[in-house]
């Protein structure tokens, strides 16, 4: 069988698979409000037998689903490539050892400044806004005065009314957190990338005057060096009567040669 019609019976039965334990776990949702609201004791033998009959045969379906899907998975398919996760506020660290930010042109300062302080606040306001959600929800939990032992249903009832929102609000400042620090990373990550540039475009043009003298220097030594050996050998020359040989041979190619005679 072809990967492609693998994938898509994998697909269309982790639907299927998927639509069935959703609907198996609202039934179960439902059996046990209705549980609940049956008494102040509804926890019997008899009433959780009844509901449990009454969603039989979504259960079923869903283990039949769970079983098919074993059988399912002795036909795998072939992994795909994962690309990896970036994470950006690690390759930001990476770069900053790079560069000393307090070399950074003023601007560049002040927003990097900025994101840092952004994160800042907004880590402090999350930890702020999960800290006072437990705090309520534990007063609220154990104080004996919410629960009377009356009528258990509506205390667990406004128990999960006080506490869920609580859970909602943490997680939600949470959220909002990672969003807005994974954006403030990535404003931070391109001005260091531009100042990251800017520095070692200055680095290069600080060092090609160096270089350039520096060749200077060593091209002058070498004209120097040449133009000594070449006076050495000249006065080599005169002083062992290499010059007297020379002109006499330029003196018989012109005259014998030549024909100027």
């Amino acid at each position: 069988m072809s990967q492609e019609k693998l994938r898509k019976i994998h697909l269309i039965y982790g639907i299927v698979l998927s639509v069935i334990i959703v609907v198996t776990g609202l039934c179960f949702i439902v059996s046990c409000v209705d549980i609940y609201r049956s008494g102040l004791r509804p926890f019997t033998y008899e009433s959780i037998n009844s509901h449990f009959m009454a969603i039989i045969v979504p259960v079923i379906l869903c283990i039949v689903g769970i079983a098919g899907g074993m059988v399912v998975s002795c036909f795998p398919l072939e992994k795909p490539k994962i690309k990896g996760i970036i994470d950006t506020g690690a390759i930001l660290n990476k770069m900053s050892e790079k560069i000393d930010i307090s070399k950074c042109d003023l601007d560049t300062q002040s927003k990097i400044k900025k994101e840092r302080k952004l994160r800042r606040y907004i880590s402090i306001f999350c930890v702020d806004a999960i800290l006072v959600s437990l705090v309520i929800s534990l007063i609220y939990m154990l104080n004996k005065n919410n629960f009377p032992a009356d009528d258990i249903n509506a205390e667990m009832v406004n128990a999960m009314l006080f506490v869920i929102p609580c859970a909602i609000v943490s997680l939600a400042a949470i959220f909002a957190t990672m969003l807005i620090c994974t954006s403030s990373y990535a404003r931070e990550l391109s001005l260091v990338k531009a100042s990251l540039k800017t520095a070692k475009k200055d680095e290069i043009s600080s060092q090609q005057p160096a270089v350039s003298s520096q060749h200077e220097k060593i091209l002058l030594g070498a004209r120097l060096s040449i133009l000594v050996i070449a006076i050495v050998f000249i006065v080599v020359g005169i002083f062992n009567g290499g010059m007297a040989d020379v002109l006499q041979k330029a003196i018989n190619i012109c005259t014998e040669c030549i024909g100027l005679g």
